[in-house]
């Protein structure tokens, strides 16, 4: 389904003339579909409002698909999805969560497009005209970062908008169970989930620290702070939007924000990463068998939060680190192998599999996609396809095909007796 609509969205954008090379019709049309802020088209400002719109909505669908990738496909598979981390986390999703996907399927839904009135409806009263604010909005609540801007929201200059951005940015990468509670109950119970308090930490921290790195030159202003913050919110949530050049700053900053690229933001959020709930996991798993090291006869359960994570849990969120940074690695050999600098190939691929979009060398914010060749869009494009599907459908395809091809294959004698017996 996801590769149907990326062919009709490429379809879309060679009709419309917004490009003109096929490949980067599908680059672009992957791109939105799976939420990465990545473009190889510029002079958006010279583009029709149709395509503009158009490249909004990708993101838009994209991402409440997401959602439903999370509900529906992943429990499927033995994979988790919402039901497995909010019962791990203790997060209460029985607000949103019910017996039917179909149910579960339209209060999202329903979220979504409440959500994303709210974020449009701030960034007029913030100032940006009707139809930027409607693109904006649609791209925010997505965590996708296509702007109608080449600049991205550098170009307003304006802090209102940035502000609204940063607030609407960070709740877009919350747990949508949490955000469902928040608005039902109206009640701060939210604040007690381990994944949401991690969450905030990791901003707050990180902004703290970018802040402090970018000031040391010209001093630390409500600017600088402004962008540190945005910057970090940016990254954390995987939505892509800039109003700086990160990759400019010093280099403890630089690498923080790739560090964030690969953490990404909360589960069941439109946004991708490896995502807080899983890091939360894996650091309890860690120190469990650090203790075990020292005591071998003690017994130690993984906390997340108040809640006891079990076994089968760990196992599967460990596994999915090992295929997560076997795929960032693959990529990044796989980029590099097509003529891209090492910097551009590593932050490439961690970024493109988190589904953010900007990276640094020649994918710096404000580059997209520009700057590299065909070879390493085509494989980003793969990437971006197996973060936004959290790799475990894209790997099940691929093995199911695998054996399906393996059946077709003629079997020699010795071959057909060992498998009659």
């Amino acid at each position: 389904a996801w590769l149907t609509a990326s062919a009709v969205g490429a379809v879309a954008f060679l009709a419309a003339g917004a490009v003109d090379r096929p490949d980067d019709a599908l680059f672009e049309a992957v791109a939105g579909f799976t939420t990465t802020a990545l473009t190889t088209i510029t002079g958006l400002e010279d583009l029709p409002a149709g395509v503009l719109l158009w490249r909004a909505l990708t993101q838009w669908l994209g991402g409440l698909a997401a959602i439903a990738v999370i509900v529906a496909v992943l429990p499927s598979i033995g994979a988790g999805g919402l039901q497995t981390a909010e019962s791990a986390e203790g997060s209460g999703s029985s607000h949103l969560l019910g017996p039917r996907v179909i149910g579960v399927l339209r209060r999202i839904a329903a979220l979504y497009v409440a959500f994303t009135v709210v974020v449009v409806v701030a960034y007029r009263l913030a100032g940006m005209g009707p139809f930027d604010a409607v693109v904006h909005g649609l791209t925010t609540v997505s965590t996708g970062g296509f702007s109608t801007h080449d600049e991205s929201l550098a170009h307003f200059g304006s802090a209102a908008v940035e502000w609204v951005a940063l607030v609407a940015m960070l709740v877009a990468g919350a747990n949508v169970a949490l955000v469902w509670r928040a608005v039902r109950r109206r009640s701060l119970w939210v604040l007690r989930s381990a994944e949401l308090g991690a969450y905030l930490a990791i901003a707050a921290g990180a902004w703290l620290a970018v802040a402090l790195w970018t000031g040391q030159d010209g001093g630390v202003t409500h600017e600088s702070v402004r962008h540190a913050g945005f910057s970090v919110v940016s990254v954390l949530s995987t939505t892509g939007y800039t109003v700086a050049d990160w990759a400019a700053w010093a280099v403890p900053a630089q690498l923080l924000l790739v560090l964030l690229l690969g953490v990404g933001a909360m589960a069941g959020s439109t946004g991708g990463g490896f995502t807080v709930l899983r890091l939360l996991a894996l650091v309890g798993y860690i120190r469990r068998e650090l203790v075990r090291q020292l005591h071998p006869s003690s017994v130690r359960v993984v906390r997340i939060g108040r809640a006891v994570a079990d076994d089968a849990q760990l196992d599967r969120m460990v596994g999915y680190q090992v295929l997560y940074l076997v795929v960032v690695a693959l990529a990044a050999v796989v980029v590099a192998a097509t003529g891209e600098d090492l910097v551009t190939a590593a932050s490439a691929a961690i970024s493109g599999l988190a589904t953010a979009g900007p990276g640094l060398g020649d994918v710096a914010p404000g580059l997209g996609a520009t700057g590299i060749g065909p070879g390493a869009r085509g494989v980003l494009m793969v990437v971006m396809l197996a973060g936004r599907l959290e790799i475990y459908p894209l790997v099940v395809t691929v093995a199911a095909a695998t054996g399906m091809a393996r059946r077709r294959v003629p079997l020699g004698p010795r071959a057909r007796l060992a498998r009659r017996r």
